[in-house]
Formats: C-alpha cells, structure tokens, sequence
C-alpha cells in the first residue's frame, strides 16, 4: 500500500470538512499520514475515523520566515519516511511542504489551492514568490474553482493543473430535499442564516447591516453562526444597530447538517470566496441561499443561486426580502438533483484517486 503524506495549514469551515471526507476516503487504499496544525476539532474528527495524524507548529498568520522553521521542521520528520506522494491543502501549506521536499530531494507532490490569491500590494509580492516556488517543486496543483485556476493566472506548461470541485457527503442527500420541516408556507418566523468564519473576508458584517434593514420584519430571525477574530467586533455592530434579539450569535455547530435543516436561507456574503463547500451543501438539502457574486459562487450555486454585489447591504436585504416572499416555491427537489449529479463526494474522490496513479503509479 502506497504512503501518502498530507499536509494541511489552519482551516475551518469548508476546507476543513473538504479535507476530513477526501483522507477518510483515499485511506481505503492508500497508508495516509496527516500532518495537521493543532485543532481541536479537527484533531477529534481524524481519530473518530480511525486517520493517522501528527500534529505541527503551523502558525495561524505566519511570516515567511516562520514558514521555513516549519520547512525545517517536516524535513527532519519527513527524511525518515518513504512517501510516495506529498499532497499539500492550502498555498501556504504547498509553500512550506514545497520547501522541505527540495532540501529532502524525493518524493512527488501534488497542491490544492483553495484560496483565491490575497489582496494587497505586499500580499500579492508575497503570493508570487510563494506561488514560484509551489510551481516549481509540485508535479501537479488541483483547484477549487475554474475562478481560482484562472486567479493564479499560470504560464502555459508551467506546471500540470486541473480543477476539482469540493465533493458533498453522500448523507447530505440520505433525507427528501425540502425547505424547514416547521415551515407550513406562510412567512412567519423565517431563519435566514450566516455560517462561517467571523473574519472581514466573509462579510458576516454586511449580513448585520442588511439584517438591520430588515429588523421591522417581524417573521425574520436572523442567525450568526461561527467563530472568529471579529465576533466582538459584529456583536457590537450588532448593538449599535438597534437589532437586539433580532440576531443570535451562535458557535459553530460542528453537525453542519441538522443546523442546515433547521433554517430556512443562507447567506453568503464573502468579498472574496474560492468555491463555497457551504453552498452546495445547503443546495443538497433543498435550502435556497443568497451569496454575493464573487470568485466560485456562481459555479457553486449555478442557476439555483440569488445574488447580490459583494459588499452591498442594501441589495442584500432586498434579495432576502424578495426571496423569503417566495420561499415555499424555490425548486428543492431540482437544487438537489444538481447538486448530486454535479458535486457528489464521490466523483471528487474519483479524480483525485485518478490524478493519485497519474503522478506515483498504480493506487495500491
């Protein structure tokens, strides 16, 4: 059995479960060994389902020089070992793993991006002299997205690439696809939902703003579920907004599935989004959302998505006025139907496993 070697920087959300459904699949028929930066809940999650795992010092916002201690670091773990495939999560990771794969000198390694790259002029020199040294140490870089491949803007025969969409659960679709089950029809007491990070990128202060100009709406609730740098900083926007009990802020519901159920819409209103796992995982489940048109979105979501400008309140809060006017007639069954055919975990499973014999050989 071949030795696969996963290295993943600090994630949440998305990416996150994207990474935890892929390693429980490939080690059916390859030895996988995670190195993962200290989570607990990820840290849990690989145990649950019986995954090899090491934890690393990854730092959560690194400089480039934290970067290479930790290259340092893995190539001290990593010369013991006989991996027959590195496969890196995130740039960051592909940065520092494509580091310590050029001082230990073996090995093939493939890359998936999942982030669009930064805004900012010194975050952007920064990302294409990361990006230089992932193209010329991987054999191969998965994306997210067609918009991210198309972000990352590679030369021709710079190196290999494909995009692989983030692959749904299959017991996503095990339940009919349906609005609330406590949802008779009638618009009363509506959830409209925020789920994610709580980090300016994902715009859950722009789901504030509009929420406030929907807070005379007495059927809508308002939920802000997740975690993050700027939760005190939107609880007092909150406030200051006059929204009071309008909007509950949540933790993260680590059963993503049952809080799915138990609201109505969803919102995402990121200024900067790779593809959104998030998305179609509330199209499985019969659930409309609105998300802002940016990066993947529209690839997520298709023709079954409401959009608005990112950054523009005022037309979010008209889109989720003008959908929860029609929610009982939004299309579950056809959503759902997509979304299986389109991004099953299953098919994502299937191509990396392709890409896996492409690049080391034969699977096993």
């Amino acid at each position: 059995m071949r030795k696969v070697a996963h290295l993943i920087r600090p994630a949440a959300g998305g990416m996150r479960r994207h990474f935890i459904l892929l390693l429980k699949e490939l080690s059916r028929i390859y030895q996988i060994i995670a190195y993962v930066p200290e989570d607990e809940f990820l840290s849990r999650e690989l145990k649950k389902n019986n995954l090899t795992f090491e934890t690393v010092p990854f730092p959560p916002h690194g400089t480039i020089w934290d970067y290479y201690r930790l290259s340092s670091y893995l190539v001290e773990k990593w010369r013991a070992e006989e991996f027959s495939l590195f496969h890196f999560h995130g740039y960051r990771a592909a940065f520092v793993g494509s580091l310590a794969i050029r001082k230990i000198k073996k090995g093939k390694a493939i890359a998936t991006i999942h982030n669009l790259p930064p805004p900012g002029f010194f975050n952007r020199l920064f990302f294409l002299a990361v990006r230089k040294v992932i193209i010329s140490n991987c054999q191969h870089l998965i994306f997210v997205s067609r918009a991210v491949k198309e972000a990352w803007k590679l030369k021709k025969d710079s190196v290999n690439s494909s995009v692989i969409y983030n692959g749904v659960s299959e017991d996503f679709f095990d339940t009919e696809a349906s609005i609330n089950s406590d949802y008779s029809g009638k618009k009363e007491d509506v959830k409209v939902a925020f789920i994610g990070r709580l980090s300016r990128e994902k715009g859950a202060d722009v789901f504030i703003k509009a929420a406030s100009l929907l807070k005379d709406e007495k059927s809508l609730k308002f939920l802000v579920v997740g975690e993050g740098e700027e939760k005190n900083f939107l609880v007092d926007l909150s406030f200051s907004l006059g929204l009071g009990k309008k909007v509950e802020f949540l933790d993260f519901e680590p059963d993503l599935q049952a809080l799915l159920k138990s609201i109505d819409l969803v919102v995402i209103p990121s200024r900067q989004e790779a593809f959104s796992l998030l998305a179609v995982e509330a199209l499985a489940l019969g659930k409309p959302v609105i998300a802002s048109k940016v990066g993947g979105l529209p690839e997520a979501l298709g023709k079954f998505g409401y959009f608005f400008p990112a950054g523009n309140y005022k037309v979010l809060a008209q889109r989720i006025r003008e959908v929860t006017d029609v929610l009982f007639t939004f299309p579950s069954k056809e959503a759902r139907e997509w979304v299986q055919k389109k991004f099953p975990l299953s098919k994502m499973v299937k191509q990396v496993e392709q890409l896996y014999q492409e690049v080391i050989g034969v699977g096993t």
